[in-house]
């Protein structure tokens, strides 16, 4: 993981951008502007002491993300313990999640395998046979969903549905008191309200109505029959003191499907699409499928057979990933990342699965050894494909490094300003972004930035060095034609 994260060091993506300068506040002495609705404070938190201790913030995000992958791996490990699988299930699926964490871990900066491992933590809590019974064991599965929220806002909805689902499947299945499920459920929630509620409150202050989080607002917005432009486009402005439109973002109106009949029949569309896309999702996690094909008939057992599933904890599964499942139905749900939560209870259903219809069939132990082989391949050869690329082809992982070297000429000539086009050239120049280039260069002249960044090859390139209006940067940054072609980028200075 040291070594992919070594190699990745100069990969970015927006959502690093934002959280980064979100942590940035928390050191410069700015903390109300690191509140933000849309990204959850965890890993901005993470991120500030390092930054603070002068570390590089590509290295800074890379030791975070390391963290949360560690932290997913641990907690799915002792996640497949408390879910009742052989130890060679166990094994296996701990040989799968160490590709897996390690290839997620430099994919993307973002904090969805830091939710996902307390995710992870809060679910084994739940599962444990005193969860109706002991109120310090109700509290601790409250504070870990409460963590989870902190680092990711799509905690919140799947605590509820988890919780609920895990204390019903005890009653049915285990044959529970229902008046302790209930308490049990209600202290849960209790502490996880109390826990979360300071935060809760700072994001209903900022937007002037109550907000647990404006992301799925933004994702009900994109999933819309209208979409308004988002954040990231040109002539949207950030606030005051801030870098990038993106970092506090709001939609002030969501559509509904009770507003028209055209709206509901989006909303209709909607649901098929996502249910597509919830589907294929599902299905990626493994290369053969093997965990997506596990679930439906898992279901159809637990249904039509329920006393096969009485000891049967690793079928608990079902709950989480069903959960989930349905609060994707109505909302943005087409990122793979979204996902990576479920793998620990695929694998579970998929050896759990194998380990029933083996014994139920009286297999040879080689034949056994087999199926467990096959499912471990499943899940483990994607992840190990994209690790083995990584380290094969490190020149390929250059990343943003164009951007960070145009952000330190430009600093050098002291050409600063709002910027238009270079999202990372704006981050690490650390002026405004102005929203991605235009498709025209009217639009562009309307524009209050004034450095315009574009890619060297792109038609837009030639337009602005043939307009008086625009000044080519090339000989005051680079000195010659020569040096100036090895940037893939070119960079304007707009004249007002």
């Amino acid at each position: 993981m040291i070594v992919l994260g070594w190699l990745c060091r100069n990969r970015m993506n927006p959502d690093a951008a934002d959280y980064l300068r979100l942590a940035s506040y928390y050191v410069s002495g700015s903390p109300y502007l690191a509140v933000s609705g849309h990204w959850s404070p965890l890993i901005s938190c993470l991120m500030a002491p390092l930054l603070g201790m002068g570390i590089d913030p590509l290295v800074t995000a890379r030791i975070v993300t390391g963290m949360a992958g560690l932290l997913f791996w641990f907690g799915s490990l002792f996640l497949l313990k408390r879910l009742g699988l052989p130890l060679l299930a166990v094994a296996l699926g701990v040989w799968c999640l160490s590709f897996a964490c390690a290839s997620w871990s430099v994919a993307v900066i973002t904090p969805d395998l830091l939710a996902a491992g307390l995710i992870c933590f809060a679910i084994r809590a739940a599962l444990a046979d005193d969860w109706f019974l002991s109120w310090k064991r109700q509290c601790l599965v409250g504070g870990l969903w409460a963590l989870a929220y902190y680092g990711k806002a799509i905690a919140l909805p799947l605590c509820i549905l988890t919780c609920i689902g895990l204390a019903a499947w005890r009653v049915a299945f285990w044959r529970g008191a229902r008046a302790a499920g209930t308490r049990s459920v209600a202290l849960t929630f209790a502490v996880f309200l109390v826990l979360t509620a300071p935060w809760v409150t700072l994001l209903s202050l900022k937007y002037h109505r109550f907000t647990i989080s404006t992301a799925g607002r933004t994702g009900r917005v994109l999933t819309g029959p209208q979409c308004p432009p988002g954040p990231y486009a040109f002539g949207v402005v950030p606030e005051p003191g801030r870098i990038f439109a993106s970092e506090s973002f709001d939609y002030p109106t969501v559509w509904s499907p009770f507003e028209s009949v055209s709206n509901a029949k989006h909303q209709l569309g909607l649901l098929f699409k996502n249910g597509r896309a919830i589907k294929e999702n599902f299905g990626k996690l493994d290369f053969f499928s093997i965990g997506f094909v596990s679930l439906p008939v898992v279901l159809i057992l637990v249904l039509f057979e329920r006393a096969l599933f009485r000891e049967q904890k690793w079928a608990w599964s079902l709950v989480p990933v069903l959960a989930l499942a349905a609060i994707y139905g109505t909302n943005y749900c087409y990122d793979r990342r979204y996902y990576w939560v479920l793998l620990p209870f695929f694998l579970a259903l998929a050896f759990g699965l194998a380990e029933l219809l083996v014994e139920k069939a009286g297999v040879s132990r080689l034949s056994k050894y087999s199926i467990f082989g096959l499912i471990a391949l499943s899940f483990t050869l994607e992840p190990l494909y994209k690790t083995v690329a990584i380290v094969c082809h490190p020149t390929d992982q250059k990343g943003i490094s164009s951007d960070r070297e145009m952000a330190r000429r430009l600093k050098e000539k002291q050409l600063l300003g709002p910027v238009v086009g270079g999202f990372y050239v704006a981050y690490f120049l650390n002026q405004p972004s102005y929203g991605l280039m235009p498709a025209t260069v009217t639009q562009l002249l309307t524009s209050r930035a004034r450095i315009i960044i574009v890619g060297r090859n792109e038609p837009m390139a030639k337009e602005l060095a043939s307009d008086s209006r625009f000044r080519d940067l090339d000989k005051d940054l680079f000195g010659d034609s020569q040096a100036a072609a090895q940037s893939e980028l070119k960079a304007f200075e707009l004249l007002h």
